[in-house]
């Protein structure tokens, strides 16, 4: 038997006042790993990121580097968390659905976990893969002191 339920938080965004609902968990999530990543790596934006030729040559430090390095990975903690805060209601809402689970409701939480660590994997890796940890940077778009040393791209430890 079918029983009303409110629906799942992205679908909830389609509803009035209902954005707030379902941005509030994403923003938070993605708000805590931008505060967590910049609190730890805060010395890199201050001093810099080292910068290597294709040889493996040091440089010296670049600010401008690391703070390409901390956007990319800022980025990808905005993408690997969309499976988890988007794909699991969806999926979770379907599931509560069924008569599996009306027949079997003590297996609701060993079901979220499941399906939220398998979004766990889906969204980290992938995330973790649109950037390459060795990045490359044009000597142009570096501090001054990087320019005309013969070495038109650098590359630098993103991080992860």
């Amino acid at each position: 038997a079918y029983t009303p339920m409110q629906p799942p938080i992205v679908l909830g965004m389609l509803w009035p006042g209902g954005f707030v609902r379902g941005a509030a968990p994403f923003m938070g999530c993605v708000g805590a790993g931008w505060a967590s990543l910049i609190l730890m790596r805060y010395n890199e934006l201050q001093h810099g990121v080292y910068l290597k030729d294709t040889n493996g040559k040091q440089y010296g430090k670049s600010r401008i580097a690391a703070q390409e390095g901390i956007a990319k990975c800022c980025a990808a903690r905005v993408i690997w968390n969309i499976p988890v805060l988007a794909l699991s209601p969806l999926l979770m809402n379907r599931y509560y659905r069924t008569s599996f689970h009306a027949a079997n409701p003590r297996l609701r939480l060993p079901v979220e976990l499941a399906v939220c660590t398998s979004m766990i994997v889906v969204g980290i890796y992938p995330a973790q893969a649109i950037f390459s940890q060795e990045a490359a940077i044009a000597a142009r778009q570096l501090e001054p002191e990087f320019q005309g040393l013969g070495v038109d791209t650098f590359y630098y430890n993103k991080g992860l």
